[in-house]
């Protein structure tokens, strides 16, 4: 999307959303690390801890398993 619109903002794709949310995470088979060259700075820095397994191996978080008085928060915020 960042290619058509470039200061698109993400949400709820951040490291208070993944730390907040432990309990739910799942994880991937298979990371692949790509090269994610329209990324923030803060994404990037997430998205190279979770490659590097920071946190736990291979873990994620579904955006559809966030609780729904957090995503409420962050748009009230927004």
């Amino acid at each position: 999307m960042r290619g058509i619109l470039p200061d698109v903002r993400s949400f709820l794709m951040d490291i208070e959303t993944l730390l907040s949310h432990g309990e739910l995470w799942g994880f991937e088979a298979h990371h692949k690390k790509a090269n994610l060259a329209r990324l923030t700075p803060e994404e990037t820095e997430l998205y190279d801890q979770l490659q590097n397994n920071h946190w736990g191996e291979n873990i994620r978080l579904e955006q559809e398993r966030v609780e729904f008085k957090f995503l409420t928060d962050v748009l009230q915020e927004l």
